[in-house]
């Protein structure tokens, strides 16, 4: 174990010439993945002119771009930023990150590799804040938060897709910051950095899935509720005090602006059934994918929140434990999910002593069991699409990754500890 720790020590001692080993390493994979997809390779699994089909959506974002380009040249950064009242600049305008490729098409070249920098700008960071989340889960196990960022990160179907013009990377990052955030106020009750971490990362989240806005003000209250049992004296109150406020400034989105006078009362006691019809809007706009064999559930149907309550344990199966083995095969894209579940059943299992015997406080733990849970419920509820689950999910099973690492971790130790001796 002598050279890991050489390595981690390299990696703690010179952080810009680690980053910029990722760098290279993700921008060679994404080299490599675009050369395979215009090849003869593997043709049943990309279209032959850069695309993957486990991305497909790269391809539309790839013309949005295109057509970003085309208003920045005719009329500018103005007419980029506001639009020409087409579909095509509607569509840019809905799907922020587009704006980016387009400006990197724009100063580079209209071609997906140009927004590989960006990409691997993206995985690299992530890299950085999961090693920095899992150092306070794990204080004094740097070898345990080593392996539980590395198997996060090199998940295949997250790393391939972190090569793709895709939104999800974005998105991740920005739920990975919004807990470490947390975890640096409610571990090290340092307000100003944990602040900054977490609006940051709430703020990069909202700005590409903005219908996670109810379930991220949620997690603002519960995390303002935790910090409170967490400190004593007249600080708890101060630090609950701001981060409620800066956390839960979105919620100003909900409120009506055409002074009708509705009260917040009537607002958040209308949000079951609201929500409920979210979610069935959103379940019927997968239903489209019926024939591609992965619909689960897909003849349920929630009108109100009494229907969505009793949906809700159904929901959490779906979104923590799909595919299940019955969705397995022997082919492509299923054969990869298939070996990726059952590393993170594995993991899932051992996250349990984690979350029940941890190092850490209590409020931390709990806090990202919450997090982790409110999330994929959210998605056992609104999507009934496996691989759509599976490839939205990832993000929200962080703690049961590095939880289950430390766990089996710990298992493991203790197991070598009660052994009995049989040197004679």
């Amino acid at each position: 174990m002598g050279r890991v720790d050489t390595v981690l020590d390299w990696t703690e001692r010179y952080p810009a010439r680690f980053g910029g080993v990722l760098l290279l390493f993700h921008l060679i994979l994404s080299v490599a993945m675009y050369a395979v997809a215009c090849s003869t390779y593997l043709t049943s699994l990309h279209d032959g002119h850069g695309f993957w089909n486990f991305a497909m959506d790269s391809r539309a974002l790839d013309q949005w771009a295109r057509y970003g380009v085309k208003l920045l040249q005719d009329g500018g950064l103005s007419l980029w930023w506001n639009g020409d009242g087409s579909l095509a600049s509607g569509l840019i305008a809905k799907y922020p990150h587009v704006r980016l490729i387009s400006l990197c098409y724009y100063l580079i070249s209209p071609h997906p590799l140009s927004f590989a920098p960006v990409n691997a700008l993206t995985w690299t960071g992530t890299v950085f804040a999961v090693y920095a989340l899992a150092g306070r889960l794990m204080p004094g196990s740097r070898r345990v938060a080593a392996a539980g960022t590395a198997i996060f990160v090199l998940m295949p179907t997250y790393l391939l897709q972190t090569t793709q013009l895709l939104k999800g990377p974005f998105y991740l990052l920005g739920v990975v910051l919004f807990a470490l955030g947390a975890a640096a106020l409610l571990r090290s009750c340092r307000i100003w950095p944990g602040l900054a971490l977490a609006v940051s990362g709430m703020g990069l989240s909202l700005l590409l899935r903005g219908y996670m806005l109810p379930v991220f003000l949620l997690m603002a209250f519960l995390l303002a509720f935790l910090i409170m049992t967490a400190l004593s004296g007249r600080r708890r109150l101060l630090l609950a005090a701001v981060c409620l406020v800066m956390l839960s400034v979105p919620l100003f989105r909900y409120l009506p602006g055409d002074g009708t006078g509705v009260s917040l009362y009537s607002v958040v006691s209308a949000m079951p059934d609201r929500l409920a019809q979210r979610v069935q809007q959103s379940r019927e706009a997968f239903y489209k994918y019926r024939r591609a064999g992965s619909m689960v559930d897909g003849d349920v149907v929630l009108h109100d929140g009494s229907q969505l309550l009793r949906y809700l344990p159904r929901a959490l199966q779906i979104g923590l434990f799909s595919p299940f083995p019955s969705h397995w095969s022997w082919r492509g894209a299923r054969l990869l999910a298939g070996v990726e579940m059952v590393v993170l059943y594995i993991l899932m299992a051992g996250s349990v002593l984690f979350f029940f015997r941890g190092s850490v406080s209590w409020q931390l733990r709990c806090f990202l069991l919450a997090f982790s849970l409110s999330f994929i419920l959210l998605l056992g509820m609104g999507v009934p699409v496996v691989g759509a689950i599976y490839r939205m999910r990832y993000a929200y099973l962080l703690p049961f990754v590095l939880g289950g690492v430390w766990g089996w971790r710990r298992i493991l130790s203790l197991r070598g500890e009660r052994l009995p001796d049989r040197g004679v």
